[in-house]
């Protein structure tokens, strides 16, 4: 395996590239869950293009990232919490944390899937953790990003998200805007929206239906088939030592091979396909009774979605449909 150190220069601050509003944003109730207060890493890989002029990548990134902080300009600002443990954004445009890169590796050293070796060379952020423990994101820069040029041409853009401020499917979108901009766009694409008071509870809630039988303990729907005691549950009761982390691709033969053991009139996404058969292989791998109920929780994107009314294309925060309203 391929081991190696990435030169980096200073950390510099880069605030929007022009005035923006200073005010303050608040956050959903679920933006405020203590479980949101982490930064989430990404790492993408580009190769050397020799019809474009990427001698140096970093200079032309980190000026659409200044201009994509005109748009999205919470995130050049700072958190802060406020009385009852909730935070708000302080719009405060000091901006977000750049750094430029070089390695002696090049992409195809690195392997074509993951894991991929010294991934930790690619971000620069550090974990600063509180007195308890938890990862400190009050008053801390929300986005940090890297630029690494490798020796071949290509390059490596990492980056880590405060996940308070932008969920997977949000920094995704400033990602792309960032790329626009940097290929030439007068603006994004996509603007940001924020209306996240939309998501916010009454106060107080007030419930209008009953709780989902599958999360309330005194529902007879927990006795049956075994499911009335979460001791017996292999996924709670197996050490989290003996759990293997194994990382999966599957291509197109891959999927075509899966679709072979379906019924030809069975109609099946690829997305449905995929779940089913690693639903399957867990489930067997944990060891489950054939009697025992297993349930499978997805994350379903409610931006601009029937299910979430309100909510629009554009959103950065975490859209989920809230049980109690």
């Amino acid at each position: 395996m391929v081991h190696f150190r990435a030169r980096r220069s200073a950390p510099e601050l880069v605030a929007p590239a022009r005035p923006t509003p200073h005010e303050a944003k608040t956050l959903s109730d679920i933006d405020d869950f203590s479980e949101c207060r982490y930064y989430a890493s990404a790492i993408d890989f580009f190769s050397h293009d020799p019809t474009v002029d990427n001698l140096h990548p970093a200079r032309s990134i980190v000026a659409a990232l200044a201009e994509a902080l005109v748009y999205y300009h919470p995130i050049a600002g700072r958190l802060r919490e406020i009385p009852g443990g909730k935070l708000v954004v302080d719009c405060t445009g000091e901006g977000v944390v750049f750094v430029e890169a070089d390695a002696d590796v090049s992409l195809e050293e690195l392997g074509g899937q993951p894991p991929y070796p010294c991934a930790e060379e690619f971000v620069c952020a550090g974990v600063v953790e509180g007195g308890s423990g938890a990862v400190v994101v009050v008053g801390r820069p929300l986005f940090y990003m890297q630029v690494t040029r490798l020796k071949d041409g290509a390059f490596v853009l990492g980056f880590q998200v405060c996940h308070v401020i932008a969920d997977a499917a949000g920094v995704t979108q400033f990602i792309g805007a960032i790329a626009e901009l940097a290929r030439g766009e007068a603006h994004p694409s996509v603007s940001p929206v924020w209306e996240r008071e939309i998501f916010k509870a009454r106060d107080p809630p007030r419930v209008r239906h009953g709780v989902y039988p599958a999360y309330d303990p005194s529902s007879p729907s927990r006795t049956v088939l075994g499911d009335h005691d979460d001791v017996d549950d292999p996924m709670l009761s197996t050490p989290t030592e003996e759990m293997v982390g194994r990382y999966l691709r599957f291509g197109p033969k891959e999927v075509a091979a899966l679709r072979m053991h379906l019924d030809a009139a069975q109609p099946c996404t690829t997305f449905e396909l995929l779940t089913a058969f690693l639903w399957r292989c867990r489930t067997a791998a944990l060891g489950y009774r054939s009697w025992q109920r297993v349930r499978l929780v997805l994350r379903v994107d409610a931006r601009g979605n029937r299910i979430c009314p309100g909510s629009r294309t554009g959103t950065k925060g975490l859209v989920l449909k809230l049980l109690a309203r």
